[in-house]
Order: C-alpha cells, then structure tokens, then sequence
C-alpha cells in the first residue's frame, strides 16, 4: 500500500475518533447576551442552547431563576416546558466562573449537619410559575397545601422520547410544575423518559393529577430531594415504573398521594435503595404511605412518621406481571395505618411470594401497628418491637428469626413514642434517632443466613461480621479505637466504663463477663464456681493497626495456684492470651496453665507484628479450663498496645534495687557501678533516662500517676511499677 494513502487513512481514523469523543460546553447565564461559547460569552435562554447542542454536549447553567419557553401545543403558555434532547447533558449550580463541574461549591443548605451533593450553594432554579403569580406554600403540622399555582406549566422539564443515549439533568431545583389535566398528567416536576438520568436535584412543590407529583420516570434518579410533591393517583414524590428504572439515595419529605404510595410509587421490577422517606402519606383508602411497592425491590431504606389506610410506612402487593416484591434492610418507625402500620404485604396468588428480610418495624400503631403479612409472604431475620396492637404474620422463614425486643436495651437511640408524632419535639425525636443495635443488642449474631443472600446491610457493612447475621437493618459493628491504646484498670468501676475492653463475654450479651474489678486489676478467680468446662474471655473493643507496621502488646500477670493441700495443679486451667481479626477464628499468642503452681507478677512483652500490623484486630484473655476451683485466681493489669515498642519492656526480674517517694521525688538505691536509669509513663513513653555511677539515683516525677523504672544493669534487667 502506498505510504502516503496509509498515513492519509490513519489521519482520517485519528480524526474521526477525535471527533466522536469531544464535546462542546455551552454556558447560560441569567444575563447572558452572547453565543454561549463561554462564561463571559454566556447566553440567557437555556432552550436555545439544548436546540443547538448535539448528542455528547453539556450545557452549563449558573445560579439564578430561569423559566421554560418551549410551548409543546401552540399558543398554551402552560406547555411550555424545558425540552431535552437526546444525548445533551444540563448541569446547574454553578457561580459563574468554573472550568470543571467538581468546582461546583456546597453547603449544608438545610442545616442537618452534613453536606449532601444536591446541595449547591448556587442555585440554579427551573420555575413552572409561568403565570407570575407567587406559589405559596402553606403548612399546618404534618401538612401542607400550594396556592397560586393553577396557571403553572404541566411539566417542568421533560424528555419527550426514550432517548438512545444517556441525557443527565444534574444540580438543579426544579419547582412548581402542576400536571392537572387529562392529557398533561403525569410528573409535574419532571417527566423522565428511557436513558434520561437525574441526580443531584432538588423536586418541589409540584403536583400531577394522575402519578409522579415531582417525578415520572422509567430511568434513574438519585441524590436528590424531593418535598411537598402530591398526586392524585399514584406516587406523590415519585413514580417509578419500568425495570430499567431506580430510586437511589433520595430523601422523600412531605409528599402525598390520593390512591398508593405517598412518596414512592415502584412498579414492575424497578428498584428503590438508600432512601429516606418522611412525613408522606395517602388518603384514608390509600397504600403505602412511604412506599407503595408492585412487583419490586426495596433494600436499605428509612421509613418514618408516614400514614395511610394499609401499610403506614410500606405497602407491598404482587400479581400476575408483578411477580413478587422485596424488602431488605429497612428500618420503618412511627408509622399508621389502619392495618400495617409498619409493613403491609399482600399477593394474589399462592405460587407468587413476597419476602421481608432484615427489617425493624417499631413504634408503629393501628391494627397489627408492626406488620401485617397474608400467607404469601416470607419473613426473615426482622425486629418488631413496641407496635400498638402487634404484628400478624403468616409466614415464618426459619426458626426463632423474629424478634419483639426491648427497644432500649437494642438500639442506640429509638424514638420514645408509638405513631406518627405529634409535635415539634418529638419530630426533633425522628430526626434524631438511631436505630443501629447498640453495644450487647440481643439482635447481634441472632439472625439465620438461610435461604437468603448476605450482600451488605443499610450502612453498607458486610451483611455477616462475627459468624452469623444479625436481626434487622443494621449490622453491628464493634467500635474501633486507636492505637496506642492502655487499660490500667485504675480508674473503671465497671466494664461499661472501660474505653478499651468490651463490657461483655459476648458479642451479643448473652454472656456476662466473670472477670471482675479488684484492687485496679482484672481478675478471674474460683469465685466464679466453674465446675465444668468453661471459656471466659475479657476482648478488646476493634483496635486500628492499618497504619503501622509494627504492634507491640504488653501486659503485667499474676497466678495465684490453689490453696488446698490435697489437690496438685493438674494443668487443666489455663489463661490463653489470643489474637483475631474478626472475633471467630483466634490465634494463641502466650498460654498459662495451674500446672506452673502460683507465678509471680511480671510484665510480659510481645512483638505481634506478623499477627496485627496493617489489620484492625481484636486481643483477649480467655480463662478456660475444666474447673475453676483448681485456681485461686488469674490478674490482669496494665494493659498496652501500642506501635513502637516503648511499652515492650523486659520481663520483670526479682525486686533487687530499693524504691521509695517522698513528694514525688522518687528515690532507687542498691543500684550498681554502672546503671542506666529509665522513666516510663503508664503508656510506655520513656520520661527520662539517665546512666547512674553511684548507689542511688533521684527522679523527681511531675504528677501524680502510674509509671514503670527500668534499671539496666550488668546484672540483669529489672523493671517496677510504681505509683505515686
């Protein structure tokens, strides 16, 4: 081939792929006066711009008010509507002076305490108040009604078709739509067609005669907020009703619907996660106040403080073309119904199953205020707690994988009252609350992983952590603390207060600790009477060694043997001290056995480094054995970790050197010729070190405490405690 052809085609192939891979950002400004090839040559009507983008294209919208000016039917200035365009992206939210979409700036608009990504602190707004007359948004308690909309556009924004390539609408507050006629009656807000994709938006007062008050969509919406949306059918915040279709991460508040689903509406094998879902609700005959579910799946959500006729927070309902719905990881609290105040579930036919897996229901009210279930409904690994008038459930997967716990001794922070609330402190009281089981739950390792799929619980935490599947939404984690971590034992009074030793044997609490707090030391004794065979762990809270490649334990213990005269050690009662890094499988890092007779207090030192560094991990000492009469006891004391090696000091030898304060001048005597002197705090950092030519050394100590003197000698090495 000739070389010239060859270099003209592989020109042509460069291009074009160059072609189809660059795009042209157009900007808009409410100013702007120019072609939109720039901030400073920004133009001022969006729709103009979106007309002459093609497939690939981004147009960049600055903060300000804008209004559509598309009429969809001729001479009805309520059809006007921003058109989108197949392939053209529109983001908003910018100052008007950025070169990438990440410089867009944040804030914490709605004063939570957290930054979400829809909330821009420029906003750029896309109004349906086309008539000029003020939308007035007027609450009274738990409701709320829109006036002076009635000459708004049907839809505020809209895809016409379903598109081939993926549309984004990303960062915009979209307001004021009102879809009330027969042909214009579905997502006054938005109305999302195939492959048009939104994210990062805020939907409100918008309202739609038929379903999707904010939102219609057959695609995917997520990170965004949607609030005071209502319908007349179906789907108040939104209607979700394709298989292709998500709701991912969007917080539902205020929405209503006159038939089914206050806030969400899903259908036909469409998807709802992460979502949060307050304050909806549907009329006295509707379903699903928070979320009416046909044929769908709804995993990792937050139901609160909704209503409606059946299924308060939740309603499921399968048929024929609607095979089964699925709820996973779903906490739904303070919520009514007449039937179902919780969760609601039906299906037609005996061949067809729904499944509820993993849920709290608490807090709820009506009849059957928890769950209401029909004899098609599968229920695993849930929690109903504290529900008016109970729970009726027909159909139990497993054994014993239902629980009605105590609220208090289960989770972190639970409401304190039962239904919707009812004032501005106990709305404070939802927003605030924590349904995360906390430290000794009865639901922790109390759930069964048959005939169910593990996967990731609401937090995204891995579904199975210590051994087996906890009951309800969340999985509980053990809290992890920082190296370098120490336990003295001198200021606990019990092991609630201990910052580095769990407070029970347990994961669960199903095991109470028998070591118990004597003279600032840990201590297992026969008081325990023990006379079968027994393992009883003290361990640690989660310690963090990620970042350090070396980890240190150390720690001082004292057996005392049995006291009686007619019984020898046997050597069946031992301490193991022992490592893990996720509390099922343990390593054996020192053992003690009664065989040694009574062993003298010591500090004991281990590199764990090939064990622990680069992990998080957890240490225990576990008393095991086969009678806990064959000891008198096993102390524990002064308990450190840490990633330098400071507190590994050497094994205690016996008392040589002479020790005695007066004042807080420590005085060691009986030293030898040559003698280098150490001060250790508590936590192994060395204080002073001095080399000593004489008999006697002096340290003045500067506060009273715990600390560790390490005389190094040709004699040997010795280390104290001392305690001033």
């Amino acid at each position: 081939m000739n070389r010239s052809y060859l270099a003209i085609i592989i020109l042509f192939a460069v291009v074009s792929t160059f072609s189809l891979q660059a795009k042209t950002i157009y900007y808009v400004t409410t100013t702007g006066t120019g072609d939109g090839s720039s901030w400073a040559n920004a133009a001022n009507n969006i729709q103009a711009l979106i007309d002459k983008a093609v497939s690939g294209d981004e147009v960049w919208v600055a903060k300000g008010t804008y209004y559509p000016t598309t009429e969809t039917i001729a001479r009805d200035p309520r059809s006007a509507t921003f058109l989108l365009k197949d392939g053209v992206s529109l983001y908003g939210g910018f100052f008007g002076n950025e070169s990438t979409i990440l410089q867009r700036a944040l804030s914490d608009l709605d004063g939570n305490g957290k930054i979400d990504s829809c909330e821009l602190s420029n906003p750029t707004i896309l109004s349906g108040d086309v008539d000029g007359v003020a939308d007035v948004l007027t609450t009274s308690g738990n409701s709320w009604t829109i006036s002076g909309n009635s000459g708004n556009c049907y839809r505020v924004v809209t895809s016409p078709q379903n598109f081939i390539n993926i549309t984004l609408i990303d960062g915009f507050t979209i307001t004021g739509g009102n879809a009330n006629t027969s042909s214009y009656n579905e997502g006054g807000g938005i109305n999302a067609n195939m492959n048009t994709y939104i994210e990062n938006c805020i939907i409100m007062n918008c309202n739609a005669l038929s379903s999707g008050g904010g939102v219609m969509t057959v695609s995917t919406i997520m990170n965004s907020v949607i609030r005071n949306c209502s319908s007349s059918s179906n789907g108040g915040g939104i209607f979700s009703w394709s298989a292709s279709s998500s709701v991912v991460n969007c917080n539902i508040n205020n929405c209503y619907s006159l038939t089914n689903g206050g806030g969400i509406y899903s259908s036909i094998n469409s998807n709802v996660s992460n979502c949060l879902v307050i304050n909806c609700s549907t009329s006295t005959t509707g379903c699903g106040g928070g979320i009416y579910s046909k044929g769908s799946m709804l995993t990792n959500c937050l139901v609160m403080n909704c209503q409606a006729s059946t299924g308060g927070g939740i309603s499921t309902y399968c048929d024929l073309g609607y095979d089964g719905s699925f709820v996973s990881n779903c906490t739904v609290t303070n919520c009514a119904a007449g039937v179902g105040g919780g969760i609601y579930t039906r299906c037609t036919y005996s061949f067809l199953s729904s499944q509820v897996t993993n849920c709290v229901v608490a807090n709820c009210s009506n009849v059957y205020g928890g769950i209401f279930m029909d004899d098609n409904t599968k229920i695993t690994n849930c929690s109903a707690s504290n529900n008016w008038n109970g729970t009726k459930i027909s159909n139990v997967d497993g054994f014993g994988y239902v629980m009605s716990p105590d609220i208090n001794i289960t989770y972190i922070k639970p409401t304190s009252f039962i239904g919707i609330a009812s004032s501005t402190a106990q709305l404070s009281e939802l927003y605030t609350s924590n349904w995360r089981l906390k430290e000794g739950s009865p639901c922790i390792n109390a759930g069964t992983t048959n005939n169910i799929s593990s996967g990731k619980d609401i937090d995204n935490n891995p579904r199975v952590l210590y051994g087996t599947i906890d009951i309800g939404a969340y999985e509980y984690v053990v809290p992890t603390i920082s190296m370098p971590i120490s336990e003295k034992f001198d200021t606990i009074t019990s092991w609630d207060t201990s910052p580095v030793f769990y407070n029970s044997a347990s994961i669960n609490g199903g095991l109470n600790i028998l070591w118990t707090l004597v003279n600032q030391k840990a201590d297992f004794s026969w008081q325990t009477n023990l006379t079968s065979g027994y393992s009883q762990p003290i361990f640690t809270y989660q310690i963090d060694g990620t970042n350090t490649s070396k980890v240190y334990l150390r720690y001082d213990m004292y057996f005392q043997a049995y006291a009686g005269t007619t019984i020898t050690p046997l050597g069946t009662e031992k301490l193991n001290v022992e490592f893990s890094t996720d509390l099922i499988t343990w390593n054996t890092i020192a053992t003690y056995s009664n065989a040694n007779g009574t062993i003298a207090n010591q500090t004991y030192k281990y590199d764990i480094s090939a064990l622990a560094a680069g992990k998080t991990f957890f240490i225990r000492f576990n008393a095991n054995g086969a009678n806990s009469n064959l000891i008198e006891k096993w102390e524990i004391d002064n308990v450190i970790i840490d990633a330098d090696g400071l507190s590994a000091v050497n094994t205690v030898q016996e008392n040589k050197y002479k020790y005695s304060i007066n004042d807080g001048n420590l005085i060691i005597s009986n030293l030898g010729q040559e003698s280098l002197v150490q001060l250790y705090d508590v936590n192994g950092r060395l204080i002073s070190a001095k080399n000593s030519a004489s008999q006697m050394f002096q340290f003045m100590l500067p506060t009273h405490g715990v600390y560790v003197v390490k005389v190094v000698s040709d004699s040997g090495i010795e280390n104290k405690k001392i305690v001033w």
